[in-house]
């Protein structure tokens, strides 16, 4: 599994197993910046693209595999793995909620 991590690494109560040996919270909460909204993410949720669909937050999205790009999103706080590595090109705060998982609790800019 290829790792994302944030510069702005949070301390995090981890208590699951990931693939590649990393603990991972049962349940995360996502956060929006722009709201302050708070949205709980199941760890056996897909992807974070599916939570915040889940919650009705819209997100532009074309391809929901990491291939073009459209649902970059800004990574404020926490961490993010990828199952496999993106082909979209991402600066280092930036995240595709289409391929990726949380690994705790996030803030992210939409």
């Amino acid at each position: 599994m290829t790792l994302m991590s944030s510069k702005y690494r949070d301390g995090l109560s981890q208590n699951s197993q990931q693939p590649d040996g990393r603990l991972l919270q049962n349940r995360m909460t996502v956060t929006l910046s722009h709201t302050g909204a708070q949205l709980s993410c199941p760890a056996d949720s897909c992807n974070l693209l599916e939570t915040l669909e889940r919650h009705q937050v819209q997100i532009e999205y074309q391809c929901r595999s990491g291939y073009c790009g459209s649902c970059r999103l800004r990574l404020l706080k926490g961490e993010v793995c990828y199952s496999q590595q993106p082909l979209a090109f991402i600066q280092p705060n930036e995240i595709l909620p289409c391929c990726c998982q949380p690994l705790g609790d996030i803030e992210i800019e939409l």
